[in-house]
């Protein structure tokens, strides 16, 4: 009888600093538990409308912007990933909202779902390391490009009704779900369910997972320890930071992990590019990626 999988069920947002925090903890789930669980995206749509929160609390969306550039900046001191620190302007009176990109990830599922996970990380990395207007159709369209999706299929189903519809079944589950923040985690096993909430460390993601399997399933190190394998991870995310390379593969310390990260470049087998108060990584097979602020490709 094959064994059931874990269903750990995020309830997230495409600009939640917090759940662009959690990737370095959902990349060592993913390399300790392999295919025992199953990670599931739901999008929450974390900001309808920037327009309505300025009016509420009678700020000007400028003044808005630079209170979540504030918080992002006091986020990355604790989590760790990327972010770029000055400069954001995501909102504005004419792209008010996280929704589209809420959209767009639901369109990369729809074009091609083994690829959707690495669109949605260039995607958060996209808004928080590079502060990318995220928001407009052209930058989604290059982050698809970059992701390897099919852009005139992921196109279509971003601007006609397909991609929309899907998101808002997420909306009405996420309300169904009684989720009022990101990230939400269920975690489920046959009958058995957790629910954690908020930014958590992965050894509190293992004990649940362990409580509510019966510890059926348990997470195993050492199935990342050749060079090879590393790359190999990296290059079908797409990239990854330092924070992420740490946590996955088990390095004690960022000096352990820039050391294999430095050998790597030397032996030309990872591009380094600069990232907000960090850096990312990508491997020489990966789509390369273009600065559309300054149009440099690297």
């Amino acid at each position: 009888m094959k064994a059931e999988k874990v269903i750990l069920t995020s309830f997230t947002d495409p600009l939640c600093t917090w759940c662009w925090g959690m990737e370095p903890t959902m990349r060592k789930l993913e390399t300790h538990f392999g295919s025992q669980i199953e990670i599931r995206y739901v999008m929450g749509g974390m900001v309808k409308d920037i327009n309505e929160i300025a009016s509420q609390n009678q700020k000007d969306i400028d003044s808005i912007n630079k209170e979540i550039e504030e918080h992002w900046i006091e986020a990355t001191s604790r989590h760790g990933m990327p972010v770029k620190g000055f400069g954001f302007s995501l909102f504005s009176k004419e792209k008010p909202s996280t929704y589209p990109q809420n959209i767009a990830y639901k369109a990369a599922l729809l074009t091609d779902s083994s690829k959707a996970r690495r669109f949605l990380h260039r995607l958060r990395e996209a808004s928080a390391a590079d502060y990318l207007i995220t928001s407009d159709k052209t930058v989604l369209e290059q982050i698809a490009r970059e992701s390897g999706l099919d852009t005139c299929t992921f196109l279509r189903y971003y601007t006609d009704d397909t991609a929309e519809k899907e998101f808002r079944k997420d909306l009405e589950y996420t309300a169904k779900m009684e989720v009022g923040g990101f990230p939400t985690t269920f975690i489920s096993y046959e009958s058995r369910e957790e629910v954690i909430f908020g930014y958590s460390s992965y050894d509190r993601y293992v004990r649940a997972i362990e409580r509510v399997s019966a510890r059926k399933v348990r997470p195993s190190a050492g199935n990342f320890v050749t060079d090879e394998s590393k790359l190999q991870f990296i290059s079908e995310l797409g990239s990854m930071a330092l924070a992420e390379i740490r946590e996955a593969f088990d390095y004690n310390s960022d000096k352990d992990t820039e050391e294999w990260i430095m050998k790597m470049e030397q032996l030309n087998r990872l591009n380094i590019r600069k990232a907000g108060n960090s850096y990312i990584v990508t491997t020489y097979d990966s789509p390369q990626l273009c600065d559309m602020s300054t149009g440099k490709c690297l």
